[in-house]
């Protein structure tokens, strides 16, 4: 080989010589000139994440082009990774070439976190004028979901992707004075949880169970658990949302009790509106979900509860008083020997809510749920429920039409109108108790099924008026209080004759002069527009 062979050309080749030749008729270059240009920054795989809230459609292929760059070259997917933390938090801090390295991980993370301190307000300002700090976190709570279920469970149990991802969400998450940084990685790992618990309960029996159980129990006691008392609302509240997500899913990784323990100081005392019915709606998914019997250590938290659930069935926030009587609506279920008859008494006191027909569809509900079972027939049943709340409950008077707003349709007895009405036609005229409240309570059912479009239940409340009418007159007029309540219920109906029903004309010949006989004595002045016009 000659020396020419050996030479290292420093002149363009031919081509390129050629191709300069054709911009300029000056040949001559100085090497600074002839440099090649240097190459363009690589684009990171995650910068979609930092131009818009990405959908889940949108985020599956940013999971899966940032998970090829992870399985071909580590070191950039993770310094993306870092990128778009720092991003999210608002932070110009970026990571350098030195981040795949374990001092440069650890120089990276501390430098973040010594850029907060603790009156940093949030939101935090992001650099950005196509996204905020929310979009961020949005999107990088959805990066946290679909990326778990995309790299399960090889990419998951991979020593870098747990270091460099699921480990530095874990150090985030601790920083005490970052409350952006903390509030991200708590909402990333909570993600992560609910992936990882849902995987797990699909998989019982894969040899990797064992290792996620295992994750899934740290991001719980080492996350989770100190997020119940952080200062920084979002964490609190996001946990609870996230943890009904678990429960609805039927996954769980740590015993009932414990979970309880760290509700209730919510329950009580949280500053924030939201997060006290949050953890309230937690508390009931976790009664609803239970059977009996229970174990002993879970009764007795439930009996420790039900003073504070006594004070919440009247708190001052409407949703928190029916969530506490649903929720004690399903304790008596699982636990009905920790409930006093004072403590029942006490709650039906809220069927007196008016302003609240919510709160006392409540208390309905759970009268209903504490009805004594081996009371079967319509009879009885009405005879204990007027005589509960004329009697044996803290209420003042029987008031229908609150007990009708109550109970009607959902207690059963109100709606066999023909077996209330036999029970009044059988009365003994003397017996000014459960028969004349059954009279008032028909007259306000007719009132209710009257104002609704379908008249179809209402018709038949008026047909069994029709059919029993001259036996109600017969037996119990005369008396001025029956007569009072026999009138109010008949004047509810419009009657429509049908001339070829004799039952039907009889009973409306007695209805007419049952009402004329009233209107001439004097004893009630009947609006002339509703006066019965019968052709007799």
């Amino acid at each position: 080989m000659s020396d020419s062979d050996n030479a290292v050309p420093r002149s363009p080749s031919v081509s390129q010589s050629h191709s300069i030749s054709l911009l300029s008729n000056d040949a001559s270059f100085s090497d600074e000139e002839m440099a090649p240009e240097p190459p363009l920054p690589r684009v990171s795989t995650l910068k979609p994440l930092t131009l818009q809230r990405v959908n889940t459609a949108r985020m599956a292929d940013v999971v899966r082009d940032w998970i090829r760059c992870f399985e071909t070259d580590p070191g950039s997917a993770v310094i993306d990774f870092a990128e778009v933390l720092a991003f999210s938090v608002g932070s110009q801090r970026r990571p350098d070439e030195n981040y795949y390295t374990l001092e440069g991980r650890c120089a990276f993370l501390n430098d973040l976190r010594d850029e907060f301190t603790d009156d940093m307000k949030l939101p935090v300002e992001i650099d950005s004028e196509s996204v905020n700090d929310i979009d961020m976190l949005t999107n990088m709570r959805c990066f946290a979901t679909v990326l778990t279920a995309a790299s399960l469970p090889r990419i998951f149990l991979d020593e870098n992707f747990e270091f460099y991802v699921y480990a530095t969400l874990f150090d985030m998450a601790g920083f005490t004075k970052a409350h952006a940084c903390r509030r991200l990685a708590v909402g990333m790992l909570i993600k992560v949880n609910t992936v990882l618990l849902k995987y797990i309960l699909d998989h019982r029996d894969g040899d990797e169970i064992p290792e996620l159980q295992n994750s899934a129990k740290a991001i719980y006691s080492a996350v989770i658990h100190k997020g119940f008392k952080d200062h920084v609302e979002f964490i609190r509240l996001h946990i609870l949302q996230e943890i009904r997500t678990w429960l609805r899913n039927g996954s769980f990784v740590v015993k009932i009790e414990v979970l309880l323990d760290s509700l209730l100081p919510l329950m009580k005392c949280d500053s924030c509106p939201a997060i006290r019915f949050e953890a309230f709606k937690v508390f009931k998914l976790i009664v609803e979900r239970m059977q009996p019997p229970l174990p002993p250590s879970v009764v007795s938290i439930f009996d420790n509860v039900r003073d504070f659930v006594k004070f919440a069935v009247f708190d001052d926030d409407e949703k928190i008083c029916v969530i506490s009587l649903e929720i004690c609506t399903h304790l008596f279920f699982l636990a009905p020997e920790i409930f006093a008859v004072e403590d029942h008494n006490l709650y039906m006191l809220q069927i007196l809510n008016t302003e609240h027909p919510e709160v006392v569809k409540a208390a309905a509900q759970f009268f209903l749920a504490t009805f004594p079972a081996d009371i079967e027939s319509t009879a009885e049943k009405i005879r204990f429920f007027v005589g509960y709340f004329t009697e044996g409950s803290v209420l003042t008077g029987f008031n229908p039409k609150t007990m009708v707003d109550a109970f009607y349709p959902e207690f059963e007895p109100l709606t066999d109108f023909d077996g209330l009405l036999d029970i009044v036609v059988k009365a003994n005229r003397h017996d000014k108790g459960p028969p004349i409240h059954i009279l008032r309570l028909l007259r306000f059912i007719a009132k209710v099924e009257s104002a609704k479009e379908d008249h179809t239940i209402y018709h038949k409340l008026r047909d069994a008026v029709y059919a029993n009418c001259s036996a109600l007159i017969h037996k119990h007029s005369g008396n001025a209080l029956w007569d009072k309540a026999l009138w109010n219920l008949f004047f509810n109906f419009e009657w429509q004759i049908d001339e070829d029903d004799d039952m039907l004309v009889e009973e409306h010949q007695a209805f007419v002069a049952y009402g004329l006989r009233l209107t001439h004595n004097g004893f009630f002045r009947v609006p002339e527009q509703r006066t019965p016009t019968p052709d007799i």
